[in-house]
């Protein structure tokens, strides 16, 4: 499962729609960018992320791991396609 995935599954357990998610994160994101994370993979900033794991009661520290271990292989994926030209 990705951190979108998770993310997704989280906000649909609670039978949230994506505005009702933005509304408790405070109006700070567009419902766009809830969607480059759930569908897209999206890896967003930590204190996004602490706020996604506060409003989605998920622990911090599960949703960073997932989000390093995104990053590491969206870099190693695009550094791979680099040198391989």
């Amino acid at each position: 499962m990705t951190l979108g995935e998770k993310i997704k599954a989280a906000r649909l357990k609670r039978g949230w729609t994506v505005k009702q998610l933005i509304e408790r994160l405070g109006n700070s994101i567009s419902s766009s960018y809830i969607s480059k994370i759930e569908i897209e993979g999206e890896i967003p900033s930590p204190k996004m992320l602490k706020s996604l794991s506060r409003v989605l009661e998920l622990k911090y520290d599960t949703l960073a791991t997932y989000a390093k271990e995104e990053k590491l292989q969206q870099f190693k994926k695009g550094l791979a396609q680099k040198y391989e030209q």
